[in-house]
């Protein structure tokens, strides 16, 4: 039964000096620690033996001759049957530990305990390098770091003060400069603006409503004004049946008309909101065009076509709905009057009127343009 010591000579011992190892053992094992403290020499430990026999207490043993030996651990191997048991004693640390190992695979007993021990002081000395590793009552010097293969413990930094938050400096004006005027910032507005849809137009006189064709073109002049042309196109006629010279006789001859009616103006539209539901609210002048072809009914009778205008004026109410920045789908109303209503007659007799007043509703697709 052997025991192994770990020494720095004395607790205040030059860290330059090899870290020593003293190998206790029984008169038994004598032989044993001797060829193991020429093991643990070549390993860069400056081993003794110390004869002394084993207690029954192997910790204690350990920490007793530890101290009584200014050491800085004690190791005991104890054979039991087919086993060895290595015992170690690490001061640095203030720990005990233990390894069995099976006989067969100590043969060579010298060269395999000492290395175990190693192992064990190394295993030990690892833990000083955690934050909150055990301490024991002497400091490792950096030759048994060294010889137990130890990277060297990294000093504890004091904790640093964080740095001041970086400050910008305040501008400063001259006494003598003028405060800037405040000022309010558009978002720049596109250039021009067309749509263009499909609609119901139609007027109160006796023609029916026909489909057309809705456009406009127009320029921005503010973020929310707009000026342009507004046009309708007919895309039907609007077929017209009536009694000549006025008779309400049945049997009385009838005329007919084929009639188109075509609209231009020029109007201001003014967005209410931003954002993607946008209502606006327009209007202008515009000029209706009524274009007649007659359709002879009757002997004596004669077709004829005519084309006439009026002036009048209009609103456009509208709501838009904005998807996709520059791009909107819009929904707008039209409600007009002409100054003068345009009339279709039979004979020199009035048979329908239109433009006093006109409606249209209309479903487009706008695009802005920058």
């Amino acid at each position: 039964m052997l025991v192994l010591v770990s020494l720095t000579g004395t607790v205040t011992a030059n860290a330059s000096e090899r870290p020593r190892i003293v190998v206790l053992t029984d008169a038994k094992g004598a032989a044993l620690a001797e060829r193991m403290r020429a093991e643990l020499g070549t390993m860069g430990f400056d081993a003794d033996v110390i004869t002394d026999p084993a207690d029954d207490d192997i910790a204690a043993e350990l920490r007793d001759v530890a101290l009584r030996e200014d050491a800085i651990a004690a190791v005991r191997a104890v054979a039991k049957g087919e086993t060895l048991r290595l015992w170690l004693l690490d001061r640095s640390t203030g720990k005990t530990l233990s390894r069995e190992l099976e006989q067969a695979s100590s043969g060579g007993h010298d060269r395999t305990l000492a290395i175990r021990a190693v192992e064990l002081l190394r295993a030990s000395l690892l833990e000083l390098q955690l934050p909150d590793a055990p301490r024991g009552d002497v400091e490792p010097t950096p030759k048994l770091l060294d010889a137990a293969q130890v990277p060297a413990i990294a000093p504890e930094k004091p904790p640093s003060e964080p740095a001041p938050a970086p400050t910008s400096p305040k501008p400063v004006m001259p006494d003598s400069a003028p405060l800037p005027e405040a000022t309010q910032v558009f978002r720049n507005p596109p250039l021009v603006a067309a749509e263009i849809g499909a609609g119901v137009v139609g007027s109160p006189g006796g023609l029916p409503p026909f489909a057309a064709l809705v456009a406009s073109l127009g320029g921005y002049v503010a973020p929310r004004i707009r000026i342009g042309a507004f046009g309708i196109a007919p895309l039907q006629s609007m077929h017209h049946e009536g009694t000549l010279n006025g008779e309400t006789n049945s049997n009385a001859p009838k005329g007919e008309s084929e009639t188109k009616v075509g609209v231009v103006g020029a109007d201001v539209r003014v967005e209410l909101l931003d954002g993607m539901w946008r209502p606006s609210v327009g209007g202008g002048v515009a000029i209706v065009i009524l274009a007649t072809e007659g359709v002879e009914a009757a002997p004596g009778y004669l077709s004829e076509s005519g084309t006439i205008a009026s002036m009048g004026a209009y609103v456009r109410p509208g709501f838009a709905f904005e998807p996709v920045p520059q791009l909107r789908l819009r929904a707008d109303g039209v409600v007009g009057a002409q100054l003068r209503p345009l009339l279709v007659e039979y004979a020199g007799t009035e048979a329908a009127r239109w433009g006093a007043p006109w409606f249209a509703g209309s479903l487009s697709l706008e695009a802005r343009l920058p």
